[in-house]
Protein backbone atom coordinates (compact mmCIF):
# COMPACT_ATOMS: atom_id res chain seq x y z
CA UNK A 1 0.00 0.00 0.00
CA UNK A 2 1.52 3.30 -1.12
CA UNK A 3 2.09 5.96 1.54
CA UNK A 4 0.21 9.24 1.22
CA UNK A 5 2.12 11.89 -0.73
CA UNK A 6 2.36 15.25 1.05
CA UNK A 7 3.69 18.44 -0.52
CA UNK A 8 5.05 21.29 1.63
CA UNK A 9 4.88 24.97 0.68
CA UNK A 10 6.98 26.90 3.24
CA UNK A 11 9.39 29.76 2.58
CA UNK A 12 11.53 29.28 5.72
CA UNK A 13 14.09 26.62 4.79
CA UNK A 14 14.76 25.31 8.31
CA UNK A 15 11.06 24.92 9.09
CA UNK A 16 10.38 23.26 5.73
CA UNK A 17 13.24 20.77 6.19
CA UNK A 18 12.26 20.01 9.76
CA UNK A 19 8.69 19.33 8.65
CA UNK A 20 9.88 17.22 5.73
CA UNK A 21 12.09 15.06 7.97
CA UNK A 22 9.29 14.51 10.49
CA UNK A 23 6.84 13.56 7.73
CA UNK A 24 9.40 11.18 6.27
CA UNK A 25 9.90 9.57 9.70
CA UNK A 26 6.12 9.15 10.02
CA UNK A 27 6.11 7.19 6.79
CA UNK A 28 4.68 9.69 4.31
CA UNK A 29 6.01 10.24 0.79
CA UNK A 30 7.40 13.79 0.78
CA UNK A 31 8.81 15.54 -2.33
CA UNK A 32 11.23 18.43 -1.89
CA UNK A 33 9.40 21.44 -0.41
CA UNK A 34 8.97 24.71 -2.28
CA UNK A 35 8.85 28.26 -0.96
CA UNK A 36 6.54 30.32 -3.17
CA UNK A 37 3.04 30.28 -4.59
CA UNK A 38 4.36 30.54 -8.14
CA UNK A 39 6.63 27.50 -7.79
CA UNK A 40 3.87 25.56 -6.01
CA UNK A 41 1.41 26.13 -8.85
CA UNK A 42 3.96 24.69 -11.30
CA UNK A 43 4.96 21.69 -9.20
CA UNK A 44 1.70 20.56 -7.60
CA UNK A 45 0.17 19.28 -10.87
CA UNK A 46 3.41 17.35 -11.55
CA UNK A 47 3.90 16.00 -8.01
CA UNK A 48 0.23 14.98 -7.70
CA UNK A 49 0.14 15.07 -3.88
CA UNK A 50 -2.68 13.62 -1.78
CA UNK A 51 -2.39 16.61 0.56
CA UNK A 52 -0.60 19.97 0.61
CA UNK A 53 0.66 21.80 3.70
CA UNK A 54 0.63 25.54 3.03
CA UNK A 55 2.26 28.22 5.14
CA UNK A 56 -0.29 31.04 5.30
CA UNK A 57 2.42 33.74 5.16
CA UNK A 58 4.81 33.33 2.24
CA UNK A 59 7.43 36.08 2.05
CA UNK A 60 5.40 38.25 4.43
CA UNK A 61 2.17 38.09 2.43
CA UNK A 62 -0.95 35.95 2.69
CA UNK A 63 0.02 34.09 -0.49
CA UNK A 64 -0.71 30.80 1.24
CA UNK A 65 -4.36 31.75 1.45
CA UNK A 66 -4.37 32.77 -2.21
CA UNK A 67 -2.76 29.44 -3.06
CA UNK A 68 -5.39 27.67 -0.97
CA UNK A 69 -8.12 29.34 -3.04
CA UNK A 70 -6.54 28.06 -6.24
CA UNK A 71 -6.15 24.54 -4.87
CA UNK A 72 -9.81 24.59 -3.79
CA UNK A 73 -11.30 26.18 -6.93
CA UNK A 74 -9.00 25.13 -9.76
CA UNK A 75 -6.79 22.15 -8.88
CA UNK A 76 -9.11 20.33 -6.44
CA UNK A 77 -6.18 19.29 -4.22
CA UNK A 78 -6.80 18.83 -0.47
CA UNK A 79 -4.75 21.15 1.76
CA UNK A 80 -4.17 22.29 5.31
CA UNK A 81 -2.52 25.43 6.66
CA UNK A 82 0.68 25.91 8.61
CA UNK A 83 0.80 29.16 10.55
CA UNK A 84 2.23 31.00 13.52
CA UNK A 85 -0.33 33.76 13.07
CA UNK A 86 -3.59 32.86 14.78
CA UNK A 87 -5.21 36.32 14.83
CA UNK A 88 -8.98 36.21 14.20
CA UNK A 89 -8.93 38.09 10.90
CA UNK A 90 -6.30 35.80 9.37
CA UNK A 91 -8.13 32.69 10.58
CA UNK A 92 -11.37 34.09 9.13
CA UNK A 93 -9.76 34.73 5.72
CA UNK A 94 -8.15 31.29 5.73
CA UNK A 95 -11.43 29.65 6.73
CA UNK A 96 -13.17 30.89 3.57
CA UNK A 97 -10.85 28.64 1.52
CA UNK A 98 -12.02 25.51 3.42
CA UNK A 99 -8.74 24.03 4.67
CA UNK A 100 -8.99 20.52 6.10
CA UNK A 101 -6.90 21.28 9.20
CA UNK A 102 -4.46 23.75 10.78
CA UNK A 103 -0.94 23.14 12.07
CA UNK A 104 0.37 25.84 14.38
CA UNK A 105 4.06 26.65 14.80
CA UNK A 106 6.00 25.56 16.77
CA UNK A 107 4.99 21.95 16.16
CA UNK A 108 6.20 18.47 17.06
CA UNK A 109 5.72 15.04 15.51
CA UNK A 110 2.53 14.37 17.50
CA UNK A 111 0.99 17.68 16.37
CA UNK A 112 1.84 16.95 12.75
CA UNK A 113 0.50 13.40 12.84
CA UNK A 114 -2.79 14.48 14.45
CA UNK A 115 -3.34 17.36 12.01
CA UNK A 116 -2.61 15.19 8.97
CA UNK A 117 -4.87 12.40 10.20
CA UNK A 118 -7.69 14.92 10.61
CA UNK A 119 -7.06 16.35 7.14
CA UNK A 120 -6.98 12.92 5.49
CA UNK A 121 -10.17 11.86 7.24
CA UNK A 122 -11.89 15.13 6.26
CA UNK A 123 -10.81 14.62 2.65
CA UNK A 124 -12.24 11.09 2.63
CA UNK A 125 -8.91 9.57 1.61
CA UNK A 126 -8.21 7.84 4.89
CA UNK A 127 -11.72 6.51 5.47
CA UNK A 128 -12.37 5.40 1.91
CA UNK A 129 -8.98 3.91 1.08
CA UNK A 130 -6.89 3.04 4.09
CA UNK A 131 -8.10 3.88 7.53
CA UNK A 132 -7.83 1.05 10.00
CA UNK A 133 -8.20 -1.83 7.59
CA UNK A 134 -7.86 -5.24 9.17
CA UNK A 135 -5.21 -7.03 7.15
CA UNK A 136 -4.67 -10.74 6.86
CA UNK A 137 -2.69 -11.94 9.83
CA UNK A 138 0.96 -12.59 9.04
CA UNK A 139 1.12 -14.81 12.11
CA UNK A 140 -1.70 -17.33 12.64
CA UNK A 141 -2.48 -16.08 16.16
CA UNK A 142 -2.27 -12.34 15.51
CA UNK A 143 -4.05 -9.55 13.67
CA UNK A 144 -2.14 -6.60 12.23
CA UNK A 145 -4.39 -3.55 12.22
CA UNK A 146 -3.58 -0.35 10.37
CA UNK A 147 -3.53 2.74 12.57
CA UNK A 148 -2.51 5.78 10.53
CA UNK A 149 0.75 4.78 8.87
CA UNK A 150 1.59 1.97 11.28
CA UNK A 151 0.45 -1.61 11.70
CA UNK A 152 -0.36 -2.52 15.28
CA UNK A 153 -0.23 -6.15 16.32
CA UNK A 154 -2.98 -7.62 18.50
CA UNK A 155 -2.90 -11.20 19.70
CA UNK A 156 -6.24 -12.85 19.00
CA UNK A 157 -6.12 -14.50 22.42
CA UNK A 158 -5.88 -11.01 24.02
CA UNK A 159 -9.15 -9.77 22.48
CA UNK A 160 -11.70 -9.47 25.30
CA UNK A 161 -14.70 -8.32 23.28
CA UNK A 162 -15.69 -6.59 20.04
CA UNK A 163 -18.32 -3.90 19.64
CA UNK A 164 -19.99 -2.89 16.38
CA UNK A 165 -20.27 0.85 15.67
CA UNK A 166 -21.90 1.35 12.27
CA UNK A 167 -19.35 0.47 9.59
CA UNK A 168 -16.62 0.04 12.21
CA UNK A 169 -15.68 -2.41 14.92
CA UNK A 170 -14.06 -1.44 18.20
CA UNK A 171 -11.74 -4.20 19.41
CA UNK A 172 -11.11 -4.16 23.15
CA UNK A 173 -8.07 -6.04 24.36
CA UNK A 174 -6.33 -6.67 27.61
CA UNK A 175 -4.37 -3.87 29.32
CA UNK A 176 -6.77 -1.26 27.88
CA UNK A 177 -5.74 -1.89 24.28
CA UNK A 178 -8.41 -0.54 21.96
CA UNK A 179 -8.34 -0.46 18.17
CA UNK A 180 -10.81 0.57 15.47
CA UNK A 181 -11.25 -1.32 12.19
CA UNK A 182 -13.52 -0.75 9.23
CA UNK A 183 -15.10 -4.16 8.90
CA UNK A 184 -18.46 -5.86 9.39
CA UNK A 185 -19.19 -8.05 12.38
CA UNK A 186 -20.03 -10.93 10.04
CA UNK A 187 -16.63 -10.87 8.32
CA UNK A 188 -14.88 -10.61 11.69
CA UNK A 189 -16.78 -13.63 13.01
CA UNK A 190 -15.77 -15.56 9.91
CA UNK A 191 -12.12 -14.87 10.73
CA UNK A 192 -12.66 -15.89 14.35
CA UNK A 193 -14.65 -19.06 13.73
CA UNK A 194 -13.57 -22.20 15.58
CA UNK A 195 -12.19 -20.01 18.36
CA UNK A 196 -13.66 -19.11 21.74
CA UNK A 197 -15.67 -16.15 20.45
CA UNK A 198 -19.44 -15.99 20.63
CA UNK A 199 -21.96 -13.35 19.65
CA UNK A 200 -24.00 -12.26 22.66
CA UNK A 201 -25.79 -9.26 21.15
CA UNK A 202 -26.41 -7.77 17.73
CA UNK A 203 -23.53 -5.38 18.43
CA UNK A 204 -21.24 -7.46 20.68
CA UNK A 205 -18.97 -10.49 20.45
CA UNK A 206 -17.09 -11.77 23.50
CA UNK A 207 -14.12 -14.04 24.10
CA UNK A 208 -15.37 -16.85 26.38
CA UNK A 209 -11.86 -17.13 27.75
CA UNK A 210 -12.50 -13.95 29.76
CA UNK A 211 -16.10 -14.65 30.78
CA UNK A 212 -16.40 -14.01 34.53
CA UNK A 213 -20.11 -13.58 35.32
CA UNK A 214 -23.50 -14.15 33.68
CA UNK A 215 -26.74 -12.39 34.58
CA UNK A 216 -30.10 -12.14 32.86
CA UNK A 217 -29.18 -9.40 30.42
CA UNK A 218 -25.47 -8.83 31.03
CA UNK A 219 -22.16 -10.67 31.10
CA UNK A 220 -18.87 -9.63 32.61
CA UNK A 221 -15.81 -10.30 30.48
CA UNK A 222 -12.55 -9.45 32.19
CA UNK A 223 -13.40 -6.07 33.80
CA UNK A 224 -16.03 -5.10 31.20
CA UNK A 225 -19.82 -5.46 31.34
CA UNK A 226 -21.43 -6.35 28.01
CA UNK A 227 -25.17 -6.60 27.23
CA UNK A 228 -26.68 -9.94 26.21
CA UNK A 229 -29.51 -10.14 23.69
CA UNK A 230 -32.29 -12.63 24.35
CA UNK A 231 -31.93 -14.32 20.97
CA UNK A 232 -28.18 -14.87 21.51
CA UNK A 233 -28.29 -16.08 25.11
CA UNK A 234 -29.22 -19.68 24.30
CA UNK A 235 -26.33 -20.09 21.88
CA UNK A 236 -23.93 -18.61 24.43
CA UNK A 237 -25.08 -21.04 27.12
CA UNK A 238 -24.77 -23.95 24.72
CA UNK A 239 -21.21 -22.94 23.89
CA UNK A 240 -20.35 -22.71 27.57
CA UNK A 241 -21.75 -26.19 28.25
CA UNK A 242 -19.75 -27.59 25.32
CA UNK A 243 -16.55 -26.20 26.84
CA UNK A 244 -17.19 -27.70 30.31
Amino acid sequence: MKPFRIFIVEDEFIIAENLRMILDTLGYDVPDPCGSMEEALKRIPMERPDLCILDINLHGKHDGIELGKKLQDELCVPFMYLTSNADPETVKQAGFTKPLAYLVKPFNAEDIYAAIEIALIQSGLLLDQRQNQLVEAILPESFFIRVGNRYVRMEISDIVYIKSEGKYLEIFGRENQRLLVRQSMESMLEQLKERNFVRVHRSYVINLKYLMEISTDMVKVDQFEVPVGRVYREDMMRRIQTML
